[in-house]
């Protein structure tokens, strides 16, 4: 009796799972998609000519509708121009790079001022250097757009959960 139980406690939640709907930015010529699930963030550009992008949290997808709930509007997917998204591998080596820059200048300047070294200058203006390209490689370089075209398509799948 405990172990027919236990088959029907677990047996029933299988018939209750829903399916899993995505959505995916596909580059040509690339075996891995992009994948956005429901929650996360995205910013786009609708194609009525906007220069403005938008930021919303993707509420729901439809994929029988080929169309996705950004913030409380129902967006198709043929309508969205282009994408924008951080690039984190960038954004991490920056802030390394920063942080070298400034440690650096901090003991480049401890060996200026404590052990009067002459090469310190040298190294100070070296880390300083290092510091400010950095910054304007994590400004410059923040974001990555793409536009949607002959290269990247986006699609929405479900995948259903069976056991």
């Amino acid at each position: 009796m405990k172990k027919t139980c236990l088959f029907i406690i677990f047996l029933l939640p299988g018939g209750l799972l829903f399916s899993q709907k995505m959505l995916l930015l596909e580059k040509a010529e690339k075996v891995r998609p992009t994948k956005f699930y429901v929650g996360d963030e995205l910013t786009y550009k609708l194609s009525d000519a906007q220069p403005t992008y938008f930021t919303d949290e993707i509420t729901a997808i439809f994929p029988e509708e080929n169309a996705l709930v950004l913030g409380i509007q129902k967006v198709k997917i043929e309508d969205i121009a282009a994408l924008k998204f951080r690039r984190h591998f960038l954004n991490g080596l920056g802030k390394q790079f920063v942080l070298f820059g400034v440690q650096l200048g901090f003991y480049s300047t401890v060996g200026l001022l404590f052990y009067k070294d002459k090469s310190a200058k040298k190294v100070l203006a070296i880390g300083g250097a290092t510091v400010v390209s950095s910054v304007l490689v994590l400004k410059i370089f923040k974001n990555k757009k793409v536009k949607m075209g002959k290269k990247y398509r986006l699609r929405t799948i479900e995948v259903p959960t069976t056991f």
